[in-house]
């Protein structure tokens, strides 16, 4: 129902519930999808595209001359629109794999879950980003430019402890701090509220199950970063 998306926020347990008996998901993967490919377009076009290349070359100790640089905005320019595509085409597969994180998550825990209602679940606790992207429209659209670390890290809306991180902070402890943030906070929640019913489990596990999960994301996270 097209209404769940909104009430999720306004009234989870209540939304939550309607949904056990009629699992959905299309409308918020829907407003999701949308969302995050309009703000990553409108930041793409705001990227500070030299900065990244002398970025680039000064993570392999190199300065690059004029021509690189023109060479990479070059470059970049005419993957902008691929990089539209490639988010509304991504989008849905990630959700879809972290639907199923959690659904084997709480099967591991020795709760009985449809891989359906596990999916309804997961895109209706996702809308706090929606809320969050439709706040970094009018925050991105102020800006002359986005640093590759605005760009990277998602600290356009200071909405995380990210921007405690020094500007020469090492990736890993800048991302730390990132997945710290509010919006997360309130996913994570959604989820408890909304799991502890799909899934049957007591508020315990539905916390232990997302708190693992989170964990582990930002584990993966931190640690590709370090590479």
């Amino acid at each position: 129902m097209i209404v769940r998306p909104i009430n999720v926020l306004l009234d989870p347990r209540n939304t939550f519930m309607s949904m056990a008996n009629r699992p959905t998901w299309v409308a918020p993967l829907t407003i999701l999808m949308l969302l995050a490919t309009l703000t990553s377009t409108l930041t793409f076009d705001r990227l500070d595209v030299a900065q990244a290349v002398r970025e680039q070359f000064a993570a392999q100790g190199r300065t690059p001359d004029p021509v690189q640089i023109d060479r990479g905005v070059t470059l970049f320019q005419n993957l902008r629109g691929v990089a539209a595509l490639v988010t509304l085409v991504s989008f849905p597969l990630a959700m879809m794999l972290v639907a199923f994180v959690f659904w084997f998550a709480f099967q591991l825990a020795g709760r009985e879950m449809d891989y359906g209602a596990s999916v309804s679940v997961t895109m209706h606790s996702m809308m706090p980003w929606a809320v969050a992207s439709l706040l970094s429209v009018p925050v991105i659209l102020s800006r002359d430019s986005i640093t590759p670390r605005e760009a990277m890290s998602g600290d356009v809306l200071v909405s995380s402890l990210g921007f405690l991180a020094p500007s020469d902070a090492a990736p890993a402890w800048a991302a730390l701090l990132s997945s710290v943030d509010l919006f997360s906070l309130w996913t994570a929640i959604l989820l408890v509220i909304g799991y502890r019913t799909a899934a049957k489990a007591s508020t315990v596990t539905a916390c232990f199950v997302v708190s693992f999960v989170w964990l582990g994301y930002v584990s993966i996270k931190i640690g590709w970063l370090a590479l």
